[in-house]
């Protein structure tokens, strides 16, 4: 049985934000909600004059930003058609037709889940994981990061730790994965939102994915887009001033 061996798959999901930060500030960046303050007497006590907690005040604001604390359970459903795991050095590819993602916000800048890909196919034959013909799936972690000085980005990995990921058999032929890629994902920035758009790899993204086969490394990619449901969050984020 002949096994190729991907040295790289996770994915990192940049948030278009415009600019957020310059070299002399940072920005703070978390997942979530936008709430009515707390009052005191007749007054309430938030810095945000409205429901999507963008327009600051200094005091007497009406709505207060408020972090996912840490032990959260805030759950996300996602689908989306068209993913492509390809290795063009060797001609090789895999297309599934449909993805579901399962997952919950764990805090203001984690989470964790499932992803599954369906009517995955390709020249070497069907591709899955377990028992079901045609379904890849592997479990996700999410974390929140930031890149200077324009991007929020998500990193979702791949696997429960930096080992192997996932065992793919397609046809007689087995890949191992896991490592990296980055995308795009819109909405929830500075916004309250129930939807978003993940948008993984493709012409906008920057791979580092590296398939190891017969002694060689290879460059890989995978596209995927997933829009995504959940209550009502966002991801806020704001200039502060750094040394």
């Amino acid at each position: 049985m002949r096994v190729i061996r991907i040295l790289g798959v996770c994915m990192i999901a940049g948030l278009a934000l415009g600019a957020v930060g310059v070299s002399a500030a940072q920005a703070q960046f978390e997942f979530g909600k936008c709430q009515k303050a707390a009052k005191v007497g007749k007054e309430y006590q938030g810095h945000f004059k409205d429901k999507n907690c963008t327009e600051e005040v200094a005091t007497g604001g009406k709505y207060e930003f408020a972090p996912l604390p840490e032990g959260s359970a805030v759950a996300q459903t996602g689908k989306g058609k068209g993913v492509t795991l390809s290795i063009p050095a060797i001609g090789q590819s895999m297309t599934c037709s449909k993805s579901a993602m399962h997952d919950n916000l764990t805090g203001p800048k984690e989470g964790e889940g499932t992803v599954a890909f369906t009517g995955c196919t390709s020249s070497l034959g069907t591709c899955s994981t377990g028992s079901t013909g045609g379904e890849v799936a592997m479990k996700v972690k999410i974390k929140l990061d930031y890149t200077p000085p324009k991007e929020v980005t998500i990193e979702i990995v791949f696997g429960k730790n930096v080992t192997e990921a996932a065992r793919i058999k397609c046809g007689t032929t087995e890949i191992g994965l896991y490592g990296s890629t980055d995308g795009f994902e819109t909405g929830n920035v500075d916004l309250m939102s129930t939807k978003s758009l993940d948008t993984w790899g493709g012409p906008n993204g920057v791979s580092s994915l590296v398939v190891e086969a017969g002694g060689a490394q290879l460059p890989a990619e995978m596209s995927a887009a997933i829009s995504l449901k959940n209550e009502k969050l966002e991801v806020k984020t704001k200039e502060e001033s750094g040394t």
